[in-house]
């Protein structure tokens, strides 16, 4: 079970939503992951993003974003592009790894607006935000 805190997602502002995850046993790693820690829990992140999406922003994930672009992967419904950046942690402070990340999508160069997804694993948390584009001076 994951609390979803979402933010601007639609036309409620904010609100808490529960949502329960369910996978297959055999779908589970039988040893350790080949990876780094930071690199599983970043995966585990943007699993976790494309199950947001479309159940909330009513959006597709349509590709990766290139290297540069501020953000992680372009979204859609067919008529309007956006950006999504994701991010995982442990133990970090939820609040304060989102108002980074929002910070960090809002320097996108294409000048768009966005969403922005970030999961506790430690406790079962996310914040899933829209955010507007804000140009800097």
């Amino acid at each position: 079970e994951l609390s979803v805190q979402l933010k601007d997602i639609g036309d409620d502002g904010e609100r808490q939503r529960r949502l329960h995850l369910v996978w297959s046993e055999r779908s589970a790693p039988m040893g350790p992951l080949p990876v780094q820690e930071r690199v599983a829990t970043e995966w585990a992140a943007s699993g976790i993003a494309c199950v947001l999406v479309p159940l909330y922003a009513r959006m597709r994930v349509l590709q990766v974003a290139q290297a540069g672009d501020s953000f992680d992967y372009w979204v859609g419904d067919g008529e309007q592009e956006y950006a999504l950046e994701v991010s995982g942690t442990i133990r970090e402070s939820l609040v304060a790894r989102h108002t980074a990340k929002v910070r960090q999508l809002q320097e996108n160069p294409y000048g768009i607006d966005g969403y922005v997804a970030v999961t506790r694993f430690a406790t079962r948390e996310a914040i899933f935000s829209f955010n507007r584009y804000e140009e800097t001076v």
